[in-house]
């Protein structure tokens, strides 16, 4: 008779898997909402260490109807010297990815490369305005460059916590 054992591990998806145990900096506060899952903070706070952003206030906040585009899963705002991130309820894998994504999205808002007027609905990208519904979500530049960038984050955040 074979016996072939295989460790408990082995059964759990890798977005299932705990994350390693780290000591996190408290370089930033952040706040994850009710019903959201806890490990956002965990992955937000790696995220913001690797990229030095520090001294922040992050409110992680569910996603609802103020996001009218269809497949947005998260976008962040800085309002007031605060950061409000809008995300969906994603496995481990999915958060890292899209929390990468929106932390280099906090890069460019720090950087002064994107700002946002909230009473005009105009967004600055390196001192030019755009108007959201004029463009394609893909098309503009200021997702391209997260999309091209934020990928070396989200790794970064993944061989820390796996």
């Amino acid at each position: 008779m074979l016996l072939l054992f295989v460790g408990w591990g082995s059964f759990m998806s890798s977005a299932d898997r705990p994350f390693n145990a780290i000591s996190l900096s408290q370089n930033n506060s952040v706040s994850v909402s009710a019903g959201l899952p806890k490990y956002y903070d965990t992955i937000i706070q790696v995220g913001l260490d690797r990229v030095d952003i520090r001294n922040q206030v992050i409110y992680i906040l569910q996603l609802g109807d103020e996001s009218s585009e269809e497949g947005v899963v998260a976008h962040i705002k800085k309002f007031d010297g605060k950061y409000y991130l809008f995300i969906s309820d994603l496995d481990k894998r999915g958060a890292i990815e899209v929390i990468g994504h929106e932390i280099w999205h906090m890069v460019q808002y720090e950087s002064g490369a994107l700002g946002y007027n909230y009473a005009d609905g105009i967004i600055y990208w390196e001192g030019d305005e755009y108007h959201n519904e004029m463009i394609p979500y893909e098309n503009r530049p200021w997702e391209r460059d997260a999309f091209n960038n934020s990928s070396v984050v989200s790794k970064e955040i993944e061989k820390l916590l796996w």
